[in-house]
Parts: structure tokens; C-alpha cells; sequence
């Protein structure tokens, strides 16, 4: 007998959204050797932290975390709202209103996958599940704030039944992928 999956688990973090930065490795130039070619040290760049976003994250799931962690597969839905520059506004008397022609949706610094990696790392963190190789499937968007909305991130966990191949529905895509990687 099958027991019902848990509710949708939805968390409201308020904050300036960060991505976890990710050590970069580079070739420093460090003098010469004996013969006169150049001699070079690898070495790893810290681009900083996300500790205070992440903090943000903890703050927020803890109050609606799991007594248990999830077990099987998992949606994750995240939305994030980033803070608008100065340049989206008007000015003079109408500088509280956005330009006509400003952008709703979040193209620049902050690459997706590392802000989804700051919170899937800090939800594994407080146990939500076991392990962040769980989540599944899932969206992500990138929006600027509304006038008067507070930046932050909307976070909606979505435990999945686990399907047997078989009884799978095939889309268009998983068709195609699947005529193109056939041995």
C-alpha cells in the first residue's frame, strides 16, 4: 500500500541573493628558472562568500523543515528576486517609477546553477533530505524586484513518487535524446 507524499514544502527567504562561489584555479607567474624559462605555480582563487545569503536560507527553512529527512526523488522550484539598479528608474519627480521599456527578468552576475547551489547546499545542510543528488527535476527563474518588493528567494520542495520506467510517459524531447544516443 502507497502512503501519500508530504505537502509541498515552501519557504520565503528575505535577503540580497548570492551564488555560492566556486574556487577557480590559475597559473601564477613566480621568476624564472636556472636555464631562464619562466617558473609557474598553480593556485586556487577564493572569489569570497555567500555566508550571509546562506545564513538568510537557514533562517527561513528552519521554521518549516522536516521532522525527518525526505527520502526518493524531489522537485526544487526556486524564484529569486534581485534588487533593481538605479538606471531602471525614472528621474526627478517620477524617480520612484520604473523606466517603460525595464526588465523584469535577471540577466546578469549570478550564474543560476550556483545560486541553486547555495540553496540545495544549505537545505542539505539542515537535513531536508540526505543527500542534494535527490533533486530531481525543478525550476529556476531570476526576476528583478517589483517597486517596494523586498529582494529575496521563493523556495517551493516538492517530494516525487518514484516511477518505474515502464510506466513513464516518453515526451517529444526524451524521444529525440533517445534515437541520437542509441549505440
Amino acid at each position: 500500500m502507497n502512503q501519500p507524499l508530504p505537502d509541498p514544502i515552501k519557504i520565503v527567504v528575505i535577503g540580497e541573493p548570492k551564488s555560492q562561489p566556486r574556487k577557480r584555479p590559475f597559473i601564477q607567474k613566480i621568476g624564472f628558472k636556472p636555464d631562464g624559462s619562466p617558473l609557474y605555480r598553480a593556485r586556487m582563487a577564493d572569489p569570497g562568500t555567500a555566508e550571509n545569503w546562506k545564513s538568510e536560507i537557514s533562517a527561513a527553512a528552519v521554521k518549516v523543515a522536516p521532522f525527518k529527512p525526505i527520502l526518493g526523488p524531489i522537485r526544487v522550484d526556486i524564484t529569486w528576486y534581485f534588487p533593481r539598479p538605479k538606471d531602471h528608474y525614472r528621474t526627478g519627480q517620477f524617480a520612484n517609477e520604473l523606466k517603460p521599456h525595464a526588465p523584469d527578468l535577471h540577466d546578469n552576475t549570478c550564474d543560476r546553477d550556483n545560486l541553486d547551489k547555495a540553496v540545495l547546499d544549505t537545505l542539505t545542510y539542515l537535513g531536508f533530505w540526505k543527500n542534494d543528488a535527490q533533486v530531481c527535476g525543478g525550476t529556476l527563474w531570476k526576476f528583478y524586484c517589483a517597486p517596494g518588493q523586498k529582494p529575496g528567494a521563493l523556495i517551493t520542495i516538492t517530494p516525487l513518487a518514484p516511477r518505474p520506467m515502464r510506466t513513464q510517459l516518453i515526451t517529444g524531447d526524451q524521444m529525440e535524446f533517445a534515437k541520437i544516443a542509441r549505440p
